[in-house]
């Protein structure tokens, strides 16, 4: 889920998917009743929620490497959690204690 602040208003991905199909189908020009992964492979774009994914990653990466004071905190307590309560829920911070 990724909401994004734009003068006040709030855009969701659902928003951001809207404008992304739409405007691969006028480039395009396909029909409207396209689905959305046959218009990804068509355009040779990741979804939306793909990219948002790789952004939120790499950001993670980044502050992690960095040795960002607030993001330390937040793995610490991510990895307490996830050591105590969530051994079977995995995400990409999981393997990310070998680059700290």
């Amino acid at each position: 889920m990724c909401n994004l602040s734009c003068e006040n208003k709030w855009i969701t991905c659902g928003d951001l998917k809207a404008i992304q199909n739409a405007a691969i189908r006028a480039i395009f020009k396909i029909r409207y009743d396209t689905p959305s992964k046959e218009l990804y492979k068509i355009a040779q774009l990741p979804s939306v929620e793909e990219r948002m994914s790789d952004l939120n990653e790499a950001y993670a990466l980044t502050a992690i490497l960095n040795k960002n004071p607030l993001f330390e905190e937040m793995k610490e307590e991510y990895e307490y959690l996830n050591d105590h309560y969530l051994k079977d829920f995995k995400t990409f911070l999981c393997g990310v204690k070998k680059l700290s």
